[in-house]
């Protein structure tokens, strides 16, 4: 017999426990517990005609990343762009300079596994 999510320890529960946003409209949400373990998923939701950053970033951990609702995104990654849909995936190397840009009339919300954490 399945545990009730209502009686599951703290540790287990998938709760927003924190977000970012910068200037460019997006914002970054943590879906994991904490970032006490070696892997995190994070949700960005990037506002229509904006890009994630205004100029591609990278850092050490390794990315996968999910596009779960919107219309289409380009990713930038090393210079090289790649068009997302709702369903795809993507990996993104660690210390890969990246940036999204959503160029629809709609939001975009892409989840990412990220290891290990940054958030």
């Amino acid at each position: 017999m399945a545990t009730e999510r209502s009686e599951w320890p703290a540790l287990y529960e998938s709760l927003t426990i924190g977000n970012k946003s910068n200037e460019n409209k997006t914002v970054l949400e943590l879906l994991t517990p904490d970032t006490q373990s070696q892997i995190e998923f994070i949700m960005m939701v990037i506002a229509p005609l904006s890009d994630s950053n205004t100029e591609a970033k990278s850092h050490e951990g390794e990315e996968v990343a999910f596009m779960y609702s919107g219309e289409e995104v380009d990713v930038e990654i090393d210079g090289e762009h790649f068009i997302m849909r709702q369903g795809d995936s993507i990996r993104i190397p660690p210390r890969a300079l990246h940036n999204w840009h959503n160029h629809t009339n709609s939001t975009v919300q892409i989840i990412f596994a990220i290891t290990p954490p940054t958030f």
